[in-house]
């Protein structure tokens, strides 16, 4: 995000009359500082505060008192009062944080550009030949051709909303300094949310939590949210979009660049049309445990045991979503030990209540269920990932358990250091095979992905699996 300083007069929507002179600073994470020359809201904070600054309307939401004011009384009463605000919106004055009011939403995304592989910038070196002969060439000149590409969509019927992939080209002016002369194209891609109603400020962001998610997904780097500017259009269907910029607190923590070469597909690879609605389809059927998942692309750091854990509950999360009619005995036998049991009891109300609660579901064991997610994914990319599937998800469920319970020391106990630091890593990187093979990507793309992205990690465990079995 950009810098913003923006100086004006700032009231209360309910008292629009009283109107105090104040400095609004936002940083180039999002975090927002208004200062004000005199009394507006107290210690109390305000839900809506109404501004108009540079030319501009803007509205400030959930806004609470920060450090730095001060009341100073002398020779006059001064007042200084300080307010952070969660988000800050510049162009608009709303009334309430579920006004709807807005048509769509453009936003940036870490990487995305990186993702998409396509250009519209051709570069071309020119060389002619020289006397030396038809093998010696000289370089004469550069030639750069930036051109617009044309955008790409996908329809939500569900949400009703058009998901568009577009790129813009900037072509400053040349730049000449005291001992040289630059020129510079720059593209960008750019994700449009537009929706068949008009909602309130953070009414896209589900769909952009699926865009971002399938770029890490694609480029196994955590994708971060940029950039954000709301759209708003009269109800002319030939009106322009009005931009309102939208800023928020995104965190200190700073983009990392994905190699092209460690991209597992790339829009070239897909129909956007396409994959899209699966994809969204698939995040909502397994939900929750995808967020489980992706927090740990997100948030790389912590302690092992927690990542651990996490990997293994998401697991657990990502079988009942997917393998819903797994069971750990037929049916008909099921019903057969039941009753068995039952009657060896019968006139012992506790025991048999025991025996109801511990026979009465047939889920599989975890050791089982853990197995079963192993088996989604192309099998040659398994193997290659954990060596041997029936050691690692035994070591996952021992791990699950021990830290699930808190059992001090049973994680040491049952599973080996050499592959305890690992376990987590591979345990992602498997189910992140479990859904590219839910949106259909090829098995030489899971293997790739094996032995492009996860290979270190992958033979290491490996090292680990044989010397458990020596």
């Amino acid at each position: 995000m950009d810098e913003l300083r923006m100086v004006g007069k700032w009231w209360l929507p309910e008292a629009p009359e009283v109107r105090v002179g104040g400095v609004l600073e936002i940083d180039t994470n999002g975090r927002s500082r208004l200062e004000l020359t005199d009394s507006l809201a107290a210690d109390m904070g305000a839900k809506v505060v109404h501004g108009a600054a540079d030319g501009r309307h803007v509205t400030l939401l959930e806004c609470l008192p920060a450090n730095g004011g001060k009341i100073a009384a002398g020779e006059q009463y001064t007042v200084v009062e300080v307010f952070g605000a969660r988000v800050v919106l510049v162009g608009v004055h709303l009334e309430s944080e579920d006004e709807r009011a807005f048509d769509g939403l453009q936003v940036e995304l870490a990487n995305l550009t990186a993702w998409t592989q396509r250009t519209g910038i051709n570069r071309r070196d020119i060389y002619a030949a020289t006397e030396g002969g038809p093998d010696n060439f000289t370089f004469r000149r550069t030639t750069v051709e930036p051109s617009l590409l044309d955008p790409v969509s996908a329809q939500l019927g569900e949400s009703g909303e058009t998901v568009t992939l577009g790129w813009t080209l900037k072509l400053p002016r040349t730049a000449v300094g005291a001992w040289e002369r630059g020129f510079t194209v720059k593209e960008r891609a750019t994700v449009i949310v537009r929706s068949d109603e008009k909602r309130a400020w953070n009414g896209f962001d589900d769909t952009v939590s699926a865009v971002r998610d399938l770029v890490t997904l694609a480029t196994q780097v955590g994708c971060r949210v940029g950039k954000k500017t709301l759209l708003m259009r009269d109800d002319d269907a030939d009106s322009r979009d009005y931009p309102v910029g939208l800023y928020f607190n995104s965190g200190s923590a700073r983009e990392r660049a994905v190699s092209p070469h460690d991209i597992i597909f790339t829009l070239e690879d897909v129909d956007w049309g396409t994959l899209l609605p699966a994809w969204v389809a698939l995040r909502k059927k397994v939900g929750l445990p995808l967020d489980v998942l992706f927090g740990l692309d997100y948030n790389e750091g912590g302690f092992y045991q927690n990542r651990l854990f996490n990997a293994a509950s998401a697991t657990e999360g990502f079988h009942a979503a997917l393998c819903p009619e797994s069971v750990g005995l037929p049916a008909e036998l099921h019903e057969k030990v039941k009753a068995a049991v039952r009657d060896l009891f019968p006139e012992d109300g506790k025991a048999r209540e025991w025996i109801r609660q511990r026979t009465g579901d047939n889920r599989p064991g975890l050791k089982q269920r853990i197995t079963e997610i192993a088996e989604i994914p192309d099998q040659t990319a398994v193997e290659k990932l954990l060596t041997d599937v029936d050691m690692w998800a035994r070591w996952l469920r021992d791990a699950r358990n021990a830290l699930g319970h808190l059992n001090t020391g049973e994680l040491e106990e049952r599973v080996p250091e050499q592959v305890r630091y690992r376990l987590a890593y591979v345990t992602k990187a498997l189910l992140h095979l479990v859904l590219m093979q839910e949106l259909g990507l090829s098995a030489a793309t899971q293997q790739k992905a094996v032995e492009n992205n996860f290979g270190y990690s992958a033979r290491a465990f490996g090292e680990g699996v044989r010397a458990a079995k020596a």
